[in-house]
């Protein structure tokens, strides 16, 4: 229709200058004729300007950009209407039982929509103090069975099910009900799937390890027991980084007559990665690796334009462990594990001795926070199991859209999160296409309209504790640097004994390729070592002397 048209075309219009104008239009002959165009300065103010007594007592603060919205495409500030129901705060509490809040002192846990700007409490979720480690330990004993359990139901039995419904619907589905549907459950799963893993698979990591090192710098300050923080507990088994490098050692052994080998000793990694890009319907080792892939929850060579920016060395991770193998450098997860299974043999008899000597009664107590570090501390990488099921349905999603997209209602696939949920449900109902455009058209304006206003930094109260401001990424925290020369030098890592190579400094874990067995690694700049990231360290750690990280955190291998 005309008004359609004119609509369309101040939408345009309002994009090519950045702000809102006013146009002035005539229609001759059928056709739209743009008069003049005035930028509209006096945008909307942002309402509401107070808040009622029991909010303005709280201040408020966006939470953008921490919100996490399943498969977004939406470039903006404002909570997409897809998502408005979602609440962040939700993410941290909805897989957590008993009384005690893991997360007290990070999240208020409430939070609001004004005019689409979500905004939470900048205060923890309560008012009283954070638990004692008593406290913690006590519930931990209570509860920590339940967790487990519920960690475990969620590896072997609902990422196996997520994984296999959302392969299934990537097929399955094809009417319009059946898409709309689909999508809907895809939304709640992902963001089910998130709760999962950022409730206690991550926040019990800390908590077990500051119990256990508690308990040693009570009963045995004098005694070094690093080596019982390495390995993890058969119950995790398989276990994600370790699984990662056995399946890349076993194609190494597969393919060890093929001519593929040759390349991998030849070629660096990234060019290697492209030459199997190219050749991946004429090579078995290329189908082979694809196969391995979808397994763990990598991206196959199929669909590497879905590699994200920055994240190709979680995708090289495996081709080095195969190149390492065939150049007989490292010492493989074999021996490795051997070694760390030694390491702890050995640490646990001297502390278990020392405890009968001095404190037998303790004994129990060592055994049950021991087997707890053991379960947790390494489930903050056994996480990766979850990026499976939530591959597959991110392929769900956009396999769902372009079909969205080819039946009319949406013209992109990002258009899908401008709907709500009661709108796709009333769509699947009625099955108007006609009406679900016009339903997205309205709610697209609403949300740039949304958009175009200027939120304040807080609502409410305007003190608040002075933060101390972010350095991670400014010069400032970068260590001296060390040249990329044949410098030696030597140290004594996590695990017993000293280590001995030459320096080599990299930036970035792309650029871990370059290192050998004859190196320290230097990381010059901080990483987040995810549980997408630890199949690389690992693989890392088999491969270099010794690896010295910037604010890192600590890795479970």
């Amino acid at each position: 229709t005309m008004a359609t048209s004119i609509a369309k075309v101040g939408l345009q219009l309002d994009r090519i200058f950045g702000c809102r104008v006013d146009i002035e239009w005539a229609v001759a002959d059928d056709e739209i004729h743009i008069v003049q165009v005035r930028p509209i300065t006096a945008l909307p103010a942002f309402f509401p300007h107070h808040l009622p007594p029991h909010l303005s007592d709280e201040r408020w603060e966006p939470i953008w950009p921490y919100w996490y919205y399943p498969n977004n495409q939406i470039e903006g500030t404002v909570v997409p209407p897809l998502y408005q129901d979602l609440s962040y705060a939700e993410m941290f509490v909805r897989y957590q039982v008993g009384p005690i809040d893991l997360y007290n002192g990070r999240f208020s846990g409430l939070e609001m929509d004004f005019n689409g700007h979500r905004y939470h409490i900048a205060a923890p979720r309560s008012s009283q103090t954070k638990p004692s480690l008593a406290e913690l330990e006590a519930y931990l004993q209570e509860y920590e069975p339940t967790l487990r359990q519920q960690w475990l139901d969620a590896k072997h039995r609902q990422f196996p099910a997520v994984t296999a419904k959302a392969i299934a619907l990537q097929q399955g589905a094809n009417s319009l009900e059946e898409l709309l549907d689909a999508l809907l459950w895809a939304r709640d799963t992902g963001f089910d799937l998130t709760c999962q893993t950022i409730g206690p698979p991550q926040c019990l990591f800390g908590v077990c390890i500051t119990l256990f090192d508690d308990f040693l710098s009570h009963h045995l300050p004098d005694l070094n027991a690093d080596a019982l923080k390495q390995g993890h507990h058969p119950d995790l088994e398989p276990y994600y980084p370790h699984a990662q490098i056995q399946g890349a050692e076993a194609l190494a052994e597969t393919f060890d007559q093929d001519p593929i080998r040759q390349l991998f000793e030849t070629m660096d990694v990234q060019s290697l990665f492209q030459y199997l890009v190219e050749h991946g319907d004429s090579s078995p080792f290329a189908q082979a690796y694809d196969a391995y892939c979808e397994r763990m929850g990598l991206v196959p060579l199929k669909r590497y334009d879905e590699i994200r920016p920055n994240e190709e060395a979680i995708q090289y991770a495996a081709l080095q462990v195969i190149r390492d193998t065939w150049l007989g450098k490292g010492s493989g997860l074999v021996t490795h594990n051997e070694q760390v299974r030694e390491r702890r043999r050995k640490c646990e008899a001297k502390v278990r001795h020392a405890l009968t000597q001095n404190e037998p009664a303790l004994l129990g107590r060592f055994e049950r926070l021991l087997d707890w570090l053991d379960f947790w501390a390494p489930a903050l990488n056994d996480r990766g199991w979850g990026i499976v099921p939530y591959n597959q349905l991110e392929r769900l999603w956009m396999t769902l859209c372009r079909k969205l997209q080819a039946v009319g209602l949406i013209d992109t696939p990002a258009d899908i999160g401008y709907f709500k949920t009661e709108d796709l449900a009333y769509i699947a109902q009625t099955g108007d296409i006609e009406e679900g455009r016009g339903i997205w058209q309205n709610r697209r304006l609403e949300y740039e309209r949304q958009e175009r206003l200027q939120p304040p930094a807080y609502l409410g109260k305007a003190t608040a504790n002075p933060q101390e401001s972010d350095k991670a990424t400014s010069g400032e925290m970068r260590p001296i640097a060390v040249e990329r020369t044949k410098r030696v030098i030597q140290g004594r890592g996590h695990s017993p004994g000293q280590v001995k190579g030459s320096a080599h400094k990299i930036e970035t874990l792309s650029e871990s390729d370059t290192a050998t067995d004859q190196h320290i690694l230097i990381l010059t700049k901080p990483i987040q070592p995810t549980s997408q990231y630890s199949a690389l360290l690992l693989s890392l750690i088999l491969r270099v002397q010794g690896i010295i990280v910037v604010q890192a955190g600590q890795t479970y291998t």
